[in-house]
């Protein structure tokens, strides 16, 4: 479980196919404490640490992940997002973040305004109806809020903080981008759709 509060970046130094799995390797030398086993997640998707070399960690990347991330686009040189899994007792400053990807969405306007940089990214259809004005979203693991939403377009902001400190900075039209939708809203429409009382027939 994460919050969607980046705590460092890295640079993904290495990807390599091996059998049916694929080997990313993340430089951070904040993170080079980190142990075989540990969560991590990187850009949103919740990996596990499979090799730690000085400031080089490793992670293992199975065919499912791969389907349902943007992991298959990631290549040497890329900065990526970090965040280490949240520890019970810490505060919430963002919003509960599995690492379980719903889906990729692309990135189609990025606008500066009035000191902030707003950014709409188109969502597939699958996930939409969980994106609410105001409601918690989390793009490339970064918490965010959503500031507007047009059919199968989410629209969110990023104060400069936000911008600087991830790889925000080198976001660009036209990129795919990871998108985890609230959890709760998530299980609220399950719900709904699985146990709420079956209207009967007259």
């Amino acid at each position: 479980m994460f919050t969607g509060l980046i705590e460092h970046t890295g640079i993904i130094t290495a990807k390599s196919k091996r059998n049916s799995s694929v080997k990313v390797c993340v430089k951070s030398r904040a993170l080079n404490k980190c142990k075989v086993g540990q969560s991590v997640a990187v850009n949103g998707v919740c990996l596990t640490v499979t090799q730690v070399s000085k400031d080089i960690i490793r992670f293992d990347v199975i065919n499912e992940t791969l389907r349902a991330t943007t992991i298959g686009l990631w290549a040497a040189g890329q900065k990526v997002n970090l965040e280490t899994a949240a520890k019970f007792g810490q505060t919430m400053d963002g919003h509960l973040v599995q690492g379980h990807v719903d889906a990729p969405g692309q990135v189609v306007q990025i606008r500066k305004s009035s000191g902030e940089w707003q950014v709409t990214v188109r969502v597939p259809s699958s996930i939409k109806m969980f994106a609410i004005k105001k409601g918690s979203i989390a793009i490339d693991g970064v918490s965010l809020t959503i500031q507007k939403v047009t059919g199968s377009l989410i629209t969110v902001a990023l104060i400069p903080h936000t911008r600087k400190v991830t790889s925000f900075s080198e976001l660009a039209v036209g990129d795919k981008v990871n998108v985890e939708v609230d959890q709760i809203g998530k299980m609220v429409y399950h719900w709904v759709q699985e146990y709420r009382p079956k209207r009967r027939k007259r």
